[in-house]
C-alpha cells in the first residue's frame, strides 16, 4: 500500500465495521478497501445504466437489412 488515510468512527460505526471484518475473517483496512470497491462498481452500473437509457430514450430510425442498406447507399451515389 502507497497511502495512508487516517478516519475518525463513531463507536457503532467502528463496531459494525469490525463486525463485518470480522466476519470476512479479514482487517478492517481491507474490509474499507471492499468497500470502496463495491461503491465504485455500483456508480459504474449506475453510469451504464443511465447512458442505456437515455440511448432508449433517443428517436432512432430503424436500420434497414444490410442489402437494402447497400441498395440506399448505392442510390445516393449514382451506383448501378
Amino acid at each position: 500500500m502507497t497511502k495512508r488515510v487516517e478516519m475518525r468512527l463513531d463507536d457503532a460505526t467502528y463496531e459494525d465495521l469490525a463486525e463485518l471484518a470480522a466476519e470476512r475473517q479479514t482487517s478492517v483496512s481491507a474490509t474499507v478497501r471492499e468497500a470502496i470497491r463495491l461503491l465504485r462498481e455500483e456508480r459504474d452500473r449506475e453510469e451504464r445504466k443511465r447512458a442505456v437509457d437515455e440511448l432508449a430514450a433517443m428517436e432512432i430510425e430503424e436500420m434497414p437489412d444490410p442489402e437494402e442498406l447497400a441498395r440506399q447507399m448505392d442510390s445516393m451515389y449514382d451506383r448501378p
